[in-house]
């Protein structure tokens, strides 16, 4: 990429950076900029005073130097104060944008469509910006990179306004090398050709260490995963049983290897380009004070502005040196960066409706699904294929089937998950995908077959941030069956679940089973659907489970699916899901007389139970 395309990527991706950190925290970029300026500021101060006081000392006029070292005091005072106040405040609000930032990519992950957040790309770029975020920095380092990269700017302007003012003040004389201006331009000169061959050398090394950390991504994520396994308390009986010690830790040693051998060749090309670095500013410093110290010689400096034009070199050579890292830096982390734009900013694609879903308290919600046929995205294969079916108010409905058959699937379309791929699905006559999302989906009360409990309190997990209703909340644990537990736990419904976030209880597959049927239960929406609700049940709670199926949903319309044939006995409906179309449909009993798939399957289960 040519330096002209460089910096104008760099210019877009800073201005897409500010714009990013400023929306929700305005202040920051005054914040930035004044201590930037006070931080740049505050040497070229000192060096200024001093050197005004020292050429008074050297001519006895002590008098004279109080109101210079007053000045200077104050200066130094408010200017280091400024800057440790700004020094303070950016610390802070570092970790205020990248919690803000995180939150915004929580809130995209929670608003996006479901089939593209499942995606595998999408997936693959979130672990992408994870990776560089553990390895080379993530929004708190970009903001300090443009901290500095403002305070060394400034310094660099200050230093240039320095040079400048000993260009202008030195004698024309020419037969003097010192004393001519070709003393000052050869500074100048050999800064600039040091300057560029610095940012060439250190853009080299930067942009091999962004090359090795793309390497050593899929290292890196695997590395953070066998420590997440070594650590975590859930895998500890199975490490113990089967014994996994020697196999994670073959593969962790065998990862960091990797990561390490990769690592060492680039430190070692990266000191020897850091080598070079060094070397070219010190001899240009060296250069500044042969320079400097002759001109002094020949009269054309004072002594004190030899100590401050020196100075200001100084300054400038460590300006330019950070100037640059910073520079690089930015530049190349931005690539990480940018997948939080990226995501962050990606379009919904799913048309998003706006009518309200009517609120009925008689639980009168109707669905149709009219040709409905759907294939995964990326795939042809037909998940369903032509469906047409009604879902009627109030009536209860198992969906059977074997692996595959599409009974899942066609819950995420119902509770659009998914959107047809062809065909429509109806809600009271109106094709669900004008009603607002939020809207429609407090519809359903659904307890999915991979359900997740949340390692919060246990009154958190079944409210789910609304304000709790207590006795609404022991009705439905008592419905589950949950209640006597629950009132043993050592803090009621305060008892945190798991051990992830400190003290909690650890709940059996079957408890946490229950505790999402009593979720399901207290939205209380008007239609239930129930994935293997008791697949972790033993047979006493999974009968207690059944026969308070019809209290459980109080009148609503439900729908139930079960590899447990027996447990559609307590439905009106039917439906036998083959090859993503309805092959049969029926009671429990007409089914078993036509002697189709449902009976083979009913069959084949009742058979260990003669």
């Amino acid at each position: 990429m040519g330096v002209k395309m460089k910096f104008k990527k760099l210019w877009y991706d800073s201005i897409s950076f500010i714009k990013l950190i400023k929306a929700d925290h305005p202040g920051i970029i005054w914040v930035i900029a004044v201590g930037g300026l006070a931080g740049a500021a505050g040497p070229f101060t000192q060096l200024f005073f001093y050197s005004r006081v020292l050429n008074k000392v050297l001519k006895g006029l002590y008098k004279e130097c109080i109101p210079d070292v007053v000045i200077l005091l104050t200066a130094a005072l408010v200017l280091s104060l400024i800057k440790k106040a700004c020094d303070q405040s950016v610390k802070v609000l570092r970790e205020a944008c990248a919690d803000t930032i995180y939150l915004k990519t929580a809130n995209k992950a929670f608003s996006m469509e479901y089939e593209e957040f499942e995606k595998t790309e999408t997936m693959d770029a979130i672990r992408r910006v994870q990776g560089g975020e553990n390895s080379s920095g993530g929004i708190g380092d970009q903001i300090q990179s443009i901290y500095v990269l403002i305070e060394k700017g400034f310094a660099i302007l200050f230093s240039l306004i320095f040079v400048i003012v000993l260009f202008t003040r030195t004698k024309a004389d020419s037969s003097n090398f010192f004393t001519s201006i070709w003393s000052t331009l050869l500074i100048i000169i050999v800064f600039l050709t040091v300057f560029f061959l610095c940012l060439k050398l250190s853009a080299i090394s930067y942009r091999k260490f962004y090359e090795v950390e793309k390497k050593n991504e899929h290292f890196n994520s695997f590395g953070v995963y066998l420590l997440a396994i070594m650590n975590n308390y859930q895998f500890g009986k199975d490490i113990r049983i089967f014994s996994m010690q020697g196999l994670l830790e073959h593969y962790f040693k065998k990862t960091m290897k990797t990561i390490n051998s990769v690592f060492l060749k680039w430190s070692i090309k990266d000191g020897s380009y850091t080598a070079v670095i060094v070397l070219l500013t010190q001899l240009t410093s060296g250069l500044v004070y042969v320079v400097l110290g002759g001109k002094a010689v020949y009269g054309s400096i004072s002594i004190g502005e030899v100590f401050m034009y020196a100075g200001v070199i100084l300054e400038l050579t460590g300006a330019i040196r950070s100037e640059i890292i910073e520079y690089n830096s930015f530049y190349y982390r931005s690539d990480y960066l940018n997948t939080y734009y990226e995501f962050i900013n990606r379009p919904n694609n799913r048309y998003t409706g706006t009518l309200p879903v009517e609120k009925r308290t008689d639980g009168e919600y109707e669905f149709v699904f009219e040709n409905v046929s759907f294939h995964y995205p990326g795939s042809d294969n037909l998940i369903l294929n032509q469906i047409n079916l009604t879902l009627k108010v109030g009536d209860k409905y198992a969906i059977v089937g074997k692996n595959g058959a599409g009974k899942t699937t066609l819950i995420k379309l119902l509770c659009r998950l998914y959107d047809p791929t062809e065909g429509r699905i109806l809600l009271n006559g109106i094709d669900i995908k004008y009603y607002d999302y939020q809207e429609y989906t407090k519809v359903f009360s659904v307890v999915f077959q991979d359900f997740k409990l949340l390692a919060l309190s246990l009154e958190d997990n079944l409210t789910l941030g609304e304000e709790a209703d207590k006795e609404r909340i022991w009705e439905v644990l008592t419905q589950s069956g949950m209640r006597s537990a629950v009132e043993k736990m050592p803090s009621g419904l305060q008892t945190n679940l798991y051990k992830n976030n400190g003290e909690g209880v650890e709940v059996s597959g079957g408890e946490a089973q229950k505790l999402a049927i009593s979720r399901a239960l207290y939205k209380n929406g008007p239609f239930v659907i129930l994935d293997e609700p008791t697949a972790a049940l033993d047979p006493i709670a999974e009968a207690e489970i059944y026969e308070n199926f019809n209290s459980m949903i109080q009148g609503k319309t439900a729908i139930y699916i079960s590899h447990r044939m027996s447990s559609c006995k307590f439905c009106d409906d039917i439906i036998v899901l083959d090859g993503g179309v309805i092959s049969e449909r029926g009671s429990h009993n007409k089914l078993l007389k036509e002697d189709g798939i449902y009976a083979s399957l009913y069959n084949a289960q009742a058979k260990y139970y003669a």
